[in-house]
């Protein structure tokens, strides 16, 4: 019998503010559906971003539910810069992740110029229970390039 678990994201845009432009913070796919003990990979991505706008850090929570997914880790795009180019940090449990970034690059616009979506991270989480799992974000911080 095969069994499915969905996978939604109930936030799937939350605008900040970086200078005067809104920005959004997308899951993607923003829904899901995982077959019961397979890995769920969801991407994290700001969106909306200004032709003139790099981001140079950020430090988001993302919220799930434990019950039904199990953190298993966090892949980092290359946008802010390669490992040894950036800070990278994630951590995770009890159903919050802390994911946050900071490029040490002074010159961010050759890996962002003409970017209006810029992936940032992915999350990979195995199933647990057959469910919904919501995901949420609970702080969110953004910087800009300088």
């Amino acid at each position: 019998m095969k069994r499915n678990f969905r996978f939604g994201a109930a936030v799937s845009a939350l605008y900040l503010s970086i200078a005067t432009h809104a920005v959004t913070i997308d899951f993607i796919p923003a829904a899901q559906t995982v077959n019961l003990g397979d890995t769920a990979i969801v991407g994290v991505a700001l969106g909306d971003l200004a032709p003139s706008e790099f981001i140079g850090a950020y430090d988001l929570w993302i919220i799930y539910d434990n019950s039904i997914l199990d953190f298993d880790g966090v892949t980092f795009r290359n946008l802010l810069g390669g490992p040894a180019d950036a800070i990278q940090d994630a951590a995770g449990g009890a159903g919050r992740i802390d994911v946050a970034q900071t490029s040490l690059l002074f010159d961010l616009a050759p890996l962002q110029a003409g970017l209006s979506a810029l992936p940032i991270f992915e999350i990979s989480f195995d199933t647990l229970a057959v469910g919904i799992a919501p995901l949420g974000i609970s702080f969110r911080l953004l910087s800009d390039e300088n």
